[in-house]
C-alpha cells in the first residue's frame, strides 16, 4: 500500500501520546506544559523532514521532477532545455538624403524592446532593407509588420518600419512541462536509427518547434519530408524561413547517412469558431479559449478530420456546466496531407 505522509496535526497528536505513554503524570496536551511545547517543536521538525522526503521522491520520476532534477533526467537521454531564441527579420529604412546605417546600431519599439542592426546598409535613391535582430531572446522580440522603430542614437532623416514579414522566431526558454513532454517522448519512443519518431524529436529540438510530422518517400525512395509547426508563435503557427533553415540544419546532422531529409512547411487551414454560451461570462469565455487552444495543439494534424462534435465537446466541458454550443464550423473539417488545422478567431454569440 502507498505510504501516507502524516499531517502536522496528526504528528502533534502522535508525539503527545508518545510522551504521555513514557512519562508518568506527564500531559503533553496541556498548552502551558513544557512537554506540549517540546512536542509541537518536534512535530514541526518531523513534518519538514517528511515534506523534504516527499519532494525527493517526486524527483525520482520524470512525470513529477522539477527544474534541476528534470534537467538531470533529460541529460541522461542527451536532451537539454531549449534556450530562448531571438526574433529576426528585416525593416524598411528610408532617408531624406543618402545615408549609411552601420551594423550594431540599436533601435527600439514604443515599449522599449530593443533591436540591433546586423549588417551595414546604405540608403540611396529609395528604401533599403535593413536586417535586424532582437537584443534579447524571447517572444517579446516578435514584432508585427508596419511597426515603427526608432534609433537610440538618432540618425537624421531616417525612418525605420518593420516590413510585411514582421520580426519572427523569438522563443522563450523551454518550460518544465515542455521539456518533460520531449523527455517522455524519448522514453516512450526510444531512438531507432531513423524511425519516424526520431525525425519528430530531432525537429522539436529546435527552439520554438512544438509538433512535427514525417512524410515517408517525400521526394522518392531514400527521402523524408519533415513538417513542423510553432504552436506558441504569435500569429500563424507556420514557421518562417529562418526556422525552416534551422530545422534543416538539425536534420542534416542527425539523420542517417542513407536518408535525405527535407524540412518542409504545411498549409494552415484556419478554422474560425463561433460559440454560444448559456452562462456567458468572462470566466467561461477564458476557459473556452484555453480549451480550444489546447485542442488545436493535438488535433487537426495532416491527413485527419477535425470533427465538429470534438470541438463542441471541448466547448461544453469548458463552458460552465456543459452549457455551450458551437455555431460554426457547422460540420467536420477535412485536413488533407500537407495541411494542418489552425485556430482562427473565436467569437461569442
Amino acid at each position: 500500500m502507498p505510504f501516507s505522509v502524516p499531517s502536522l496535526a496528526d504528528l502533534v497528536t502522535s508525539i503527545a501520546g508518545d510522551i504521555k505513554s513514557r512519562l508518568t503524570n506527564a500531559d503533553a496536551l496541556l498548552r502551558r506544559s513544557t512537554f506540549y511545547v517540546a512536542g509541537r517543536v518536534i512535530a514541526g521538525a518531523a513534518r519538514g523532514l517528511y515534506g523534504f522526503i516527499q519532494y525527493l521522491a517526486d524527483q525520482l520520476f520524470v512525470a513529477t521532477a522539477e527544474k534541476t532534477y528534470l534537467e538531470r533526467h533529460a541529460s541522461l537521454k542527451g536532451l537539454a532545455r531549449k534556450l530562448p531564441a531571438v526574433a529576426t527579420g528585416t525593416a524598411v529604412a528610408t532617408a531624406s538624403t543618402p545615408t549609411t546605417i552601420p551594423a550594431g546600431q540599436l533601435l527600439q519599439r514604443s515599449d522599449n524592446q530593443q533591436f540591433v542592426t546586423t549588417a551595414a546598409v546604405t540608403i540611396a535613391g529609395g528604401p533599403a532593407s535593413l536586417p535586424l535582430a532582437a537584443t534579447l531572446g524571447g517572444t517579446a522580440g516578435n514584432t508585427a509588420a508596419a511597426t515603427t522603430l526608432t534609433f537610440l542614437n538618432p540618425i537624421a532623416g531616417v525612418t525605420v518600419t518593420v516590413d510585411g514579414n514582421g520580426l519572427t522566431g523569438g522563443t522563450d526558454t523551454e518550460t518544465d512541462d515542455e521539456l518533460r513532454a520531449r523527455l517522455l517522448d524519448v522514453w516512450q519512443n526510444p531512438p531507432q536509427g531513423g524511425a519516424a519518431a526520431d525525425y519528430e524529436e530531432w525537429a522539436k529540438e529546435v527552439p520554438g518547434v512544438t509538433r512535427a510530422f514525417v512524410f515517408k518517400y517525400w521526394q522518392g525512395p531514400g527521402t523524408v519530408g519533415v513538417a513542423f509547426v510553432l504552436d506558441d508563435q504569435a500569429g500563424s503557427i507556420i514557421p518562417g524561413a529562418g526556422t525552416v533553415t534551422a530545422v534543416q540544419a538539425q536534420l542534416d546532422v542527425k539523420a542517417p547517412v542513407t536518408a535525405t531529409p527535407y524540412a518542409i512547411t504545411l498549409q494552415a487551414v484556419t478554422i474560425n469558431v463561433a460559440v454560444h454560451l448559456q452562462i456567458d461570462n468572462s470566466v467561461n469565455r477564458a476557459a473556452v479559449l484555453a480549451s480550444l487552444a489546447d485542442l488545436f495543439r493535438t488535433a487537426g494534424e495532416p491527413g485527419t478530420v477535425l470533427f465538429h462534435d470534438l470541438i463542441e465537446a471541448t466547448v461544453q466541458d469548458a463552458g460552465g456546466g456543459g452549457q455551450g454550443d458551437v455555431v460554426s464550423p457547422a460540420g467536420d473539417t477535412v485536413i488533407a496531407d500537407y495541411q494542418v488545422a489552425e485556430l482562427g478567431a473565436v467569437t461569442f454569440q
